[in-house]
């Protein structure tokens, strides 16, 4: 027996059921709202849903969480599916089960029904069979993480001790970001032509899709959205950056490192930021005069993003921004590293202060160069309140924020 006829990915057309399912149409008089419905036009158009409304005139039915008319005159038969776990166990008699391919086709139908504990189930099936399956491997990394959403979603919030990262610590050190904040930079610096993991749960799609119905930029007909769903994480958040849908950032869930902050990391906060710059004697304590970084945990996700952002947010007594993106070489960041009588910007003289680059060929100076230059341009504003420390200047933006 061959594998099961289930949609495949990026198919516009829905689900249908499975060949052994009778057609079970009802009388007009009936309408068992709630339940899954097959709409079978005249044209051969086929569109699933929930039913919402029934009347003589016109059929209501929610399609990726819209609700959608159809006049009854362009309906040639409504189809009512049986409940989605008889459908589920119906498509699962007709799979063999040493049918790979069709058991993972089955587990990507459940999980547009949102059954994600059965499809974490099947997959499971599908990797017995064949463990190497380098389809099936991503696909339950994708469904554990769905779950692993939805289980923390339903947790009770926590109560917060400090609403927001703007006090400074007992040890006199800024604040750290949160995992949210850190996200949310982390989506502001993806580069979608070589984008880090994205998780995008379905139900933000939906409220996608609803927010921005007018726009010209999602479309307008329940078989073009439904293909949405299949769309990869990086092609919904490029729909929403061109949408400039902000409000949407942060529901965006950022697996990685993107590759500019990924440079900052390796090649700046590791290599000489942190145990040149960010010491107690110099910019780490509390006699860091106009720039204050962290130093405790240096290794953490929440020193690396807070200093880049410290970076990002402080200028110099001249009014200069630490970083010039439009020049990276000229960033009196770096300049002020360099040797005193290589350097543009020297190092105001510190007692104890040693210069980290030679010259502008050092190995890395170059690198920091190249972090600056792969972060996102035109510059975003961050939309994440932080208290720099009070000797720190603040740079007050000049640009617009730019595309995203």
């Amino acid at each position: 027996m061959g594998a099961v006829p289930l949609p495949a990915l990026g198919q516009t057309q829905p689900s249908s059921p499975p060949p052994s399912t009778p057609d079970q149409s009802e009388p007009e008089n009936k309408t068992p709202t709630g339940r899954d419905v097959l709409l079978m036009f005249a044209d051969g158009k086929r569109v699933e849903g929930v039913l919402i409304d029934r009347t003589p005139d016109r059929v209501v039915i929610r399609l990726a969480g819209i609700e959608m008319v159809y006049p009854m005159h362009q309906i040639d038969s409504i189809r009512y599916l049986p409940p989605i776990q008889e459908r589920y166990r119906q498509l699962r008699e007709i799979i063999p089960d040493n049918d790979t391919h069709g058991i993972i086709r089955l587990s990507q139908w459940l999980m547009e029904h949102a059954l994600l504990n059965e499809a974490l189930l099947e997959i499971n099936n599908a990797l017995k069979n064949d463990p190497d399956h380098p389809q099936a491997k991503k696909q339950k990394l994708l469904i554990e993480q769905q779950i692993l959403l939805q289980q923390r979603a339903a947790l009770p919030p926590k109560e917060k001790t400090q609403p927001e990262q703007t006090a400074r610590s007992r040890q006199g050190q800024p604040a750290v970001l949160n995992d949210e904040q850190i996200n949310l930079m982390r989506v502001y610096e993806v580069d979608l032509n070589n984008p880090p993991r994205l998780l995008i749960k379905r139900s933000v799609i939906d409220e996608l899709i609803q927010r921005y119905a007018s726009s010209d930029l999602i479309p307008d007909t329940p078989e073009s959205q439904k293909a949405l769903y299949h769309a990869s994480p990086t092609q919904i958040l490029d729909l929403m950056f061109q949408l400039r849908a902000r409000d949407f950032y942060s529901k965006v869930k950022v697996l990685d490192h993107p590759t500019a902050i990924k440079l900052f990391r390796d090649d700046v906060q590791s290599t000489w930021l942190i145990n040149a710059c960010a010491t107690n004697r110099c910019h780490g304590g509390t006699d860091a005069g106009n720039l204050q970084l962290v130093n405790r945990k240096r290794n953490s996700n929440a020193a690396t993003y807070t200093n880049l952002l410290i970076l990002e947010k402080t200028i110099t007594k001249d009014g200069k921004p630490l970083v010039n993106y439009d020049k990276p070489a000229n960033s009196p960041l770096l300049q002020a590293a360099v040797v005193e009588a290589r350097s543009s910007r020297p190092h105001p003289p510190v007692k104890g202060y040693r210069p980290i680059f030679r010259s502008q060929d050092d190995i890395r100076f170059r690198k920091a160069v190249r972090w600056i230059s792969s972060m996102y341009q035109p510059r975003p504003e961050y939309p994440i309140k932080y208290q720099l420390p009070k000797k720190q200047v603040v740079q007050e933006s000049q640009q617009s924020p730019g595309p995203r």
